[in-house]
């Protein structure tokens, strides 16, 4: 396709603000992308119809050589979405369906929806290619469903029924304490998560919950394996309370980093070898993102190591910082990589 706006970006990135360059397609439909780093990348194109829709068309794996990817297939179809639920009146109805990549808890979308023009009718997602996807369900109160899909090839298109749970019980309670940012709950498996809203006076009340066992906690516990600040279970039905003193300080023994490891180039390296020294020993990272390796562990001062193969090895003295527990800003270290 002529004309159309291209972004070459991480192909582990979950936000499309972390782009690594841009091309425009000639009169042929032809692109180039130039000084591209060694590394695993995504394409994605603009929606012409949606300026803020971006729809990944390929993946590239980019060596040492220059890659041509000869000629890249349209490949997309329609996904069509029957939900067995409560009806579209109902107080926990899905006001929102989406596509997201996968093997994330709580990815970006990158498709969007059509509601059925009338009940009984299915959503419609446009424009989706063949390959694996998180679909994610949204009622209006902003409490996501997760579920993982597989799109398979050679089809004209795709016909998916889901069914979200019965959701008869609720949990009350009330935070003290300073709240400085906002606090996240989330079903066991992170299947069902959502925002906690509290008034003015710190209670809170979540209606229209599936039965299983629950926690509350920080933002950056729906992407990363951070403790829960409390945890519960529901039976189908029950009205359950739970509250929070945040002003306890148990609640900030807790630091939460992230280290971005660069090379000349700027790109962040997968295989660097990063790890922690500190009272309790070896800390390992939780989680490489595109910004970079994830750890937990308590505040104080604490020795990083970080080594890459054919870079300098690096060892750095850090003091680790207690977060807040409503907070959902890590700590941010940036390694910049000497060749040997």
């Amino acid at each position: 396709q002529a004309k159309t706006k291209l972004w070459l970006s991480p192909a582990d990135a979950t936000e499309v603000r972390l782009l690594t360059s841009y091309s425009m397609t000639d009169e042929h439909g032809a692109f180039t992308f130039n000084g591209s780093p060694p590394g695993g990348y995504a394409i994605r194109c603009r929606d012409t119809g949606k300026r803020r829709d971006w729809l990944k068309i390929a993946t590239v794996e980019v060596g040492a050589g220059d890659v041509d990817m000869g000629t890249i297939p349209a490949g997309t179809s329609t996904l069509l979405l029957t939900l067995d639920g409560p009806p579209s009146d109902a107080p926990d109805a899905i006001e929102r369906v989406f596509l997201a990549e996968p093997g994330h808890t709580w990815p970006r979308p990158v498709r969007i929806g059509e509601a059925p023009a009338a009940p009984g009718e299915p959503w419609r997602i446009r424009d989706v290619e063949p390959g694996a996807y998180t679909l994610l369900l949204e009622r209006a109160d902003r409490l996501h469903w997760r579920r993982e899909v597989t799109l398979q090839a050679g089809r004209e298109g795709w016909d998916i029924t889901t069914e979200a749970p019965q959701a008869t019980a609720q949990i009350s309670g009330q935070i003290q304490g300073p709240c400085e940012g906002t606090l996240t709950f989330w079903r066991e498996g992170k299947d069902l998560a959502g925002a906690l809203h509290a008034d003015s006076d710190g209670r809170f009340t979540i209606e229209n919950l599936p039965s299983g066992k629950y926690a509350i906690g920080p933002g950056m516990g729906l992407l990363y394996d951070v403790p829960a600040l409390v945890e519960f279970t529901l039976a189908d039905g029950e009205h359950g309370t739970v509250d929070l003193d945040l002003s306890d300080p148990a609640y900030r023994q807790m630091a939460f980093v992230m280290v971005q490891v660069l090379d000349g180039t700027g790109r962040a390296r997968r295989d660097a070898h990063v790890e922690f020294q500190g009272p309790s020993g070896r800390i390992e990272p939780t989680a490489f993102k595109a910004s970079g390796h994830a750890f937990v562990a308590t505040p104080g001062p604490h020795r990083l190591h970080v080594e890459v193969p054919g870079c300098q090895r690096i060892e750095r003295d850090v003091v680790l910082e207690p977060i807040s527990p409503t907070s959902a800003m890590p700590q941010h270290i940036q390694i910049c990589l000497e060749p040997l």
